[in-house]
């Protein structure tokens, strides 16, 4: 492994010598602040939030390239920023303004990277205590517990080049945690686990969150892994922050686009505004009613898949919907002389159905509509019970006034 390298140091910049023994001083529930700019090649990262033990457990969430990683490196300051300032409390890890720049090593920072960065020339049980501070010669039972809980008690003679994937990962999470940081830094942490693998260690993460009583940042590409481990999220897009909520508010009520794509919502249009509590679908050619006023800013709307009933043509919708909550109702009669007096419904076709274990995917097409890979379609899940559809079939789409998001 090739040594991490920095910028030459300006001599009149200032180098933090040794901070490890106030790192045990800093307060677990200072405030982190970030608010850095740097670029690589023609990506440019350029961030701001402030985050606190307080408020639980930080999940980064966004999209592959998104600046994600670059920023926790920065953090732990293996990258450095072109400029701007980080700070933990009081104590300053970066500041171009100030020229102060401390070192990784003395930050009290632990850092998982995703590719593991293990030492190559030691053992699993050597890289588990170079991650650990002061007098090393009395850690055995530390490390022997470390290696017990991560599930690597039968590799510890090994090197990371006879380790699988799983088994190095595992490895690089000991490390990090025998390090007792004041912020920890999980950068995808189950990338590369198998599902049962990835079961285990998930139970075992949460015991040690549990009791650790520094600032955590997730990061993570993966929306399922935000929502069990974090409090709140930091919805990341081109380098930007977009968003910082709790995250229930992120899968209940998100209000930016790019939010609500990771919060795993696919059924979007492009709107426009037309009245107070009106809206016009653009992709899907129709006029719809919301609950709430309409935002001026609004550019896009969003609807979850199981907030969709889907009625056949000469059927008009059942007043209570299925038992689940997710299929309505299909109740033969009459089609109304004008659909669109009853509300949010409009005509589609059945493009296709996607089979699934517990629940089908019902893939459609509004009529006359101009749709492509991610706006216009619409997805809605149908449970087992369903009465049947097949691709090329003409249905009603009905959507509650208040199942639609307003987004930016």
């Amino acid at each position: 492994m090739g040594k991490i390298g920095f910028k030459k140091q300006d001599s009149s910049e200032k180098m933090t010598p040794d901070h490890s023994a106030k790192q045990a001083e800093i307060s677990c529930d200072a405030r982190l602040s970030v608010d850095i700019q740097k670029s690589l090649g023609k990506f440019r990262l350029n961030i701001q939030f402030e985050h606190d033990l307080g408020r639980g457990i930080l999940g980064i969430l966004g999209s592959s390239g998104c600046g994600k990683s670059m920023t926790l490196r920065c953090i732990s300051g293996v990258d450095r920023p072109d400029s701007g300032r980080i700070a933990l409390g009081d104590t300053v890890f970066f500041s171009s303004e100030d020229k102060v720049f401390v070192r990784p090593r003395n930050r009290g920072v632990g850092h998982l990277f995703q590719d593991y960065a293990l030492f190559p020339n030691m053992t699993v049980r050597g890289n588990i205590l170079a991650g650990m501070r002061g007098d090393k010669r009395d850690h055995s039972r530390d490390i022997d517990q470390l290696l017990h809980a991560f599930y690597i008690g039968d590799q510890a003679h090994k090197y990371p080049r006879e380790l699988s994937g799983g088994q190095k990962q595992r490895t690089a999470l000991a490390r990090v945690f025998a390090s007792r940081p004041s912020i920890l830094l999980l950068d995808e942490p189950f990338s590369a686990l198998d599902e049962y693998l990835r079961y285990q260690l998930e139970q075992n993460l949460f015991e040690y969150l549990e009791q650790y009583r520094g600032i955590v940042l997730y990061v993570s590409h993966n929306r399922d892994e935000i929502r069990r481990f974090c409090d709140y999220v930091l919805v990341v897009e081109d380098g930007k922050a977009i968003s910082y909520m709790p995250v229930a508010d992120l899968f209940e009520s998100p209000w930016h686009f790019a939010s609500a794509r990771l919060a795993g919502i696919r059924n979007f249009s492009h709107a426009e505004k037309r009245g107070p509590r009106e809206i016009f679908a653009v992709e899907w050619n129709t006029l719809l009613t919301t609950a709430d006023a309409v935002p001026d800013d609004l550019q896009y709307i969003g609807v979850r898949e199981n907030a969709v009933r889907i009625l056949p043509r000469g059927s008009v919708p059942s007043p209570s919907g299925s038992e689940d909550g997710r299929t309505p109702v299909m109740s033969p009669g009459n089609r109304p002389p004008d659909w669109s007096e009853r509300g949010n419904a409009f005509g589609a076709a059945v493009l296709r159905i996607v089979p699934g274990i517990t629940a089908d995917t019902a893939v459609l097409i509004p009529f006359n509509d101009g749709s492509d890979e991610l706006f216009g379609k619409i997805f809605v899940t149908l449970g087992k019970t369903h009465l049947p559809l097949h691709a090329g079939d003409e249905v009603i789409v009905a959507i509650a006034d208040d199942d639609i998001m307003c987004l930016k």
